[in-house]
């Protein structure tokens, strides 16, 4: 069964979250923002795909080459598996190893079903960055393109996942 996706313009662009959200939220990334912004990630993903040499790293080609009109057109009809998420953010924290430890970089958010989660923080400017805090809103249009090795899967519970929206509230909800 496809994900009913429903599209929707906006400046020119397309938006996968719901036109309400546009009112109640500020669209803070879209991933054909920084597509356009670093022409290098479409190649480089893309040659990762592509590289036999290389047979645990990179997505399968099953819905396209990432970024390419084929995938666009996968994710605006339903086809390729994506998922809506929306919730309440509860910490804000540096992941990862690299970078100064007082760099926000994730934030943990309880969903509407009750379940905690943890995700990056993308904006397309970084002054929107400073939307992201506890008690504020967060919802998501997210794809899950299949791995490369069906190895991977077995320290992953799911593919990649690529965030192609992502909105946040600008008030703060009581937790």
């Amino acid at each position: 069964m496809h994900l009913q996706i429903q599209l929707y313009s906006l400046n020119g662009g397309i938006l996968f979250l719901l036109p309400d959200d546009v009112n109640s939220m500020r669209l803070v990334y879209q991933l054909v923002n920084e597509l356009k912004n670093d022409p290098s990630i479409v190649p480089q993903a893309q040659a990762m795909t592509l590289d036999a040499s290389r047979p645990n790293l990179g997505c399968k080609a099953t819905y396209g080459l990432y970024g390419s009109e084929e995938w666009w057109e996968n994710i605006k009809s339903g086809r390729m598996p994506g998922k809506y998420e929306c919730g309440v953010i509860t910490e804000l924290f540096h992941a990862g190893q690299d970078g100064d430890e007082d760099d926000i970089n994730s934030f943990m958010f309880l969903t509407e079903d009750g379940t905690e989660r943890m995700e990056s923080i993308y904006c397309d400017d970084e002054c929107d960055h400073a939307l992201f805090r506890v008690g504020c809103t967060v919802k998501m249009f997210s794809v899950l393109q299949p791995l490369k090795s069906e190895e991977c899967y077995a320290s992953r519970s799911e593919p990649a996942n690529f965030v192609i929206e992502m909105a946040v509230s600008e008030g703060r909800v009581a937790l």
